[in-house]
């Protein structure tokens, strides 16, 4: 049967600090996108048709979020609020395989690669390059059920996997294929920024969204940065490593190692290893 997903979002993001209080790590904002929506585009890529999203309350944003498109089914955490609580609320709802994919992960290359790789495996897992398992991104079958709901408890998935070989159960593992960075602090935040920015980088007539000539001259950016074309600039200095949203507003400002969320404003200030979230800048200092 076809491959489906889910995308586990129940998180709490306590280890975020402030940010993670206010914006839930599947929305976090990265050039061009929210995390959850490049999720989803790889999910597409890869040939996915059915994604469901896990997540801790159905009045939760991301499920308010997500809710838009009728594509994408919602799905409420059941007890207990572990790792393979999340796995057995997901997999008693699939019909097959299910791959799992972690709301707090950046992964450079869609899962195309990873799903082939498993095929005919009742369990995948991720692996880096010595072989250890990544968390963020695995495939399970439904028929194993039963043995993720006699551990309920783990919080692991290493923990998972090795009562799955007790079982005699097939474990497939896969080497990770490009980067992957695990969002659990505002410093992993930066890095995954930092990553796709130097992978976007356009040498020639855009800032990756929008057009150098469109850059207003009291205004310098410099590379890399990715500025939406709908953002609106003025006398500022903007970058390295800088992402502004659709609608936001840069006056009179000096920005570096910053996110600008969609439709935020910033005035008067030089800001550094922050987020901007409406008028609020948040401190990503580490």
């Amino acid at each position: 049967m076809d491959v489906e997903a889910v995308i586990l979002a129940a998180g709490r993001g306590e280890r975020m600090g402030e940010l993670g209080r206010r914006i839930p790590k599947p929305l976090l904002y990265l050039p061009g996108q929210y995390l959850i929506d490049r999720m989803l585009d790889q999910l597409s890529r890869a040939g996915i048709a059915r994604t469901a999203v896990l997540v801790g309350d159905r009045r939760s944003r991301v499920a308010r979020y997500v809710k838009s498109s009728p594509d994408i089914a919602v799905l409420r955490q059941h007890r207990p609020p572990t790792l393979c609580g999340a796995i057995a609320t997901a997999l008693a709802g699939a019909a097959d395989r299910l791959l799992v994919i972690h709301g707090d992960n950046v992964f450079s290359q869609p899962f195309g690669y990873f799903i082939r790789a498993a095929a005919g495996s009742p369990a995948a897992f991720l692996t880096e390059a010595e072989g250890s398992v990544l968390a963020g991104l695995y495939l399970l079958s439904r028929k194993l059920l039963n043995s993720v709901r006699d551990c309920l408890a783990c919080d692991g998935l290493e923990e998972l996997k090795e009562i799955l070989i007790s079982r005699r159960v097939p474990c497939a593992t896969v080497p990770l294929r490009g980067w992957r960075v695990n969002i659990n602090s505002p410093g992993d935040y930066l890095s995954a920024v930092h990553r796709l920015l130097d992978e976007q980088q356009i040498h020639s007539e855009n800032y990756a969204g929008l057009p150098r000539s469109s850059i207003p001259s009291s205004t310098t950016v410099h590379e890399p940065a990715w500025i939406s074309p709908g953002a609106r600039l003025a006398r500022s200095e903007i970058g390295p490593y800088v992402v502004v949203g659709e609608r936001a507003v840069i006056e009179d400002a000096i920005l570096s190692n910053a996110v600008i969320y969609p439709g935020s404003t910033v005035k008067n200030v030089p800001a550094r290893d922050v987020v901007a979230v409406g008028r609020r800048l948040i401190s990503l200092a580490l």
